[in-house]
């Protein structure tokens, strides 16, 4: 069920998934790797995601969802965390610039123009 959520098309709030009492099973034990996944996605947490990816490279591997769709599921990470860069400013001060966009998402400064063509539109910066 995390999997599916996580690769699902147009799937960026996990609120529901993390709070069944299914993936509440996964903390403490060998799979807990999946619950930090879910909750890093959801927050948009990409030191979280990378460290899942790190730490548990191996089990992240090993699901083939997972890595068919990894260029995917870092660009709903990375989208996640540019709405909460949004959504965490009041409403009179949602200019954002660059290098709060680059700061955020862990990416140089050069690239942020880029990310824009990652989300095929969906992103407007």
């Amino acid at each position: 069920m995390a999997i599916a959520a996580i690769v699902g098309d147009m799937v960026y709030n996990f609120g529901e998934v993390i709070a069944t009492p299914i993936l509440s099973c996964l903390k403490d034990t060998p799979n807990q790797w999946i619950y930090n996944l879910v909750v890093a996605v959801h927050q948009g947490d990409i030191d979280k995601f990378n460290a899942v990816i790190s730490d548990d490279g191996s089990n992240y591997s090993s699901q083939p969802a997972l890595v068919s769709n990894h260029e995917a599921i870092k660009q709903k990470v990375v989208l996640v965390a540019v709405m909460n860069l949004v959504y965490d400013k009041p409403a009179h001060e949602r200019t954002i610039s660059y290098t709060e966009i680059a700061r955020a998402v862990r990416i140089p400064l050069d690239q942020v123009t880029q990310l824009k063509n990652c989300f095929d539109g969906t992103l407007v910066i």
